[in-house]
């Protein structure tokens, strides 16, 4: 039974946290970068079928919620496309980093990707929430579909622990 569990987790894991990009829909595309490249050019090359609000950015300091000072550079764009998937391919200075983007199909791609020398891609896609209202409890990690998860399991466990005899 916990095996069956464990799969369920490992799948829901790949497939369940965020709703698939639909063909033409706009998504923000981040760009994370060290704390020196505040204040340079990131390029996002353009790639056929895809479309953006601007090609060039300035990297500007990623401000924290408390007084603490930036972590991290960030540049954003939105960014929508076809069906298909798409390179997104950022270059700033010497250094090149690559995103895949999918849209129009079922399956989406790594929401958060981190590259070398401390920069990292992100796609910020609409959360899946359970009927459409469970929220997630980011401060201890759990994402909407983890909490839905659990509200299943722990609803569902009696009933499963009586027809099957175990424990």
């Amino acid at each position: 039974m916990e095996a069956l569990f464990a799969i369920l987790a490992t799948w829901c894991f790949a497939r369940l946290e965020f709703h698939p990009p639909k063909a033409g829909e706009s998504v923000d595309v981040v760009l994370y970068t060290p704390v020196s490249a505040i204040g340079e050019f990131v390029h996002l090359v353009p790639a056929d079928g895809v479309e953006a609000d601007g090609w060039i950015r300035t990297v500007e300091p990623d401000i924290p919620a408390t007084n603490k000072p930036p972590a991290n550079g960030i540049s954003v764009w939105k960014v929508r496309a076809a069906g298909g998937t798409y390179p997104l391919v950022f270059r700033i200075g010497e250094t090149t980093v690559t995103h895949e983007f999918r849209a129009g199909q079922t399956v989406y791609t790594e929401a958060l990707r981190h590259h070398s020398d401390g920069y990292a891609t992100q796609l910020r896609m609409r959360e899946a929430r359970f009927f459409g209202v469970v929220p997630g409890i980011p401060q201890i990690g759990l994402t909407p579909w983890l909490v839905a998860y659990l509200l299943i399991v722990c609803a569902a466990f009696p009933v499963i622990r009586k027809v099957t005899g175990i424990l």
